[in-house]
């Protein structure tokens, strides 16, 4: 028997040290790249192995080099593989990167300090992801700490699924820029503190912890696929391919098996985590624009009266 068969054997969370899918969502993925025609089998490399040798290398982030002799196969064929995977996955987006959820209210806008969010669509930020560039064009990439990134658009909806993604901007590109600053922001010149002082106080604690969602999820899925943190040998183009195909991968892996959502939210009773997030974006540059007009001030100017008012009574309840 085989090396790629022993793998295959194995229990569901053992299939080469890859412990994000569990077996039948292993089968499940090489089911659907196999029906839609998206992968073939080669002469001596099944659907399942060319699956396997893509996510030793996204997970560990393992070199060609190094999966090419874990896997005994040529470099060659390792490379060549790799590609039509990623490209394969990249094909899936639509149907699982999109804003049709998977499930009701989430849990965490019943809540009632969050009740008032309950129609969000999801949060959205930037995020770094740091990039390999060649010299010459490492100028425009570096980001405001420091490293080479490539920033990141997201938006996630309370499910903990992404349901859109802008990759590729210049580390430098502020979030304003890649998506003309067209989001609810949070107010200016009010501070963020666990004991707020005033209703534009709560709102951005309250704003910020939400909107911090887009941090969490996408720590996590730097946890699970290493080549986030380090894209190495990829070409600037693949790796903007790689957080595409990566968002598939945690949706898909959400819909198809049980995965415990406390990784996430962690820090979710805790709002020391969103008056850091509340306070960082106070301190960010934040520019102008059509879109900052007197209808989104009132919206919020709305949002925090009704926010500061039920605050006043949980309060009063604890007297």
């Amino acid at each position: 028997m085989d090396n790629q068969r022993n793998l295959l054997i194995r229990p569901a969370l053992a299939l080469v040290g890859i412990d994000i899918l569990e077996r039948p969502t292993f089968d499940a993925l090489v089911n659907e790249l196999r029906y839609k025609g998206y992968l073939t089998n080669g002469r001596s490399v099944t659907i399942e192995e060319q699956v396997l040798m893509f996510l030793d290398i996204v997970v560990h982030n393992n070199s060609m080099r190094q999966t090419a002799f874990k896997y005994r196969r040529g470099l060659f064929t390792v490379q060549r593989y790799f590609h039509e995977v990623l490209d394969a996955l990249v094909s899936l987006y639509p149907k699982y990167v999109n804003l049709n959820s998977t499930g009701g209210t989430p849990e965490r806008l019943l809540d009632p300090k969050y009740e008032l969010f309950k129609k969000c669509l999801g949060a959205l930020d930037g995020v770094f992801i740091p990039a390999t560039i060649p010299a010459d064009q490492q100028a425009p990439c570096g980001n405001r700490k420091g490293f080479i990134a490539q920033n990141v658009m997201a938006v996630v909806n309370f499910n903990f699924e992404i349901v859109y993604l802008l990759a590729g901007w210049e580390g430098s590109a502020h979030d304003g820029t890649v998506l003309a600053d067209a989001f609810q922001k949070d107010f200016e010149q009010a501070r963020a503190g666990l004991r707020p002082a005033n209703p534009k106080e709560l709102y951005n604690l309250r704003h910020a912890s939400l909107r911090n969602m887009v941090e969490r999820i996408f720590g996590c899925m730097k946890a699970k696929f290493k080549v986030l943190r380090s894209p190495g040998e990829h070409h600037i183009n693949r790796q903007v391919q790689l957080v595409y195909t990566l968002a598939v991968l945690w949706n898909f892996t959400r819909r198809h098996q049980q995965l415990d959502d406390d990784e996430v939210l962690e820090d979710d009773n805790n709002e020391e985590s969103a008056s850091t997030a509340a306070a960082a974006v106070g301190t960010a540059p934040q520019r102008r624009t059509k879109w900052d007009n007197k209808a989104m001030k009132g919206k919020r100017l709305s949002l925090a009266a009704k926010l500061w008012a039920q605050y006043q009574v949980y309060l009063a309840g604890r007297n």
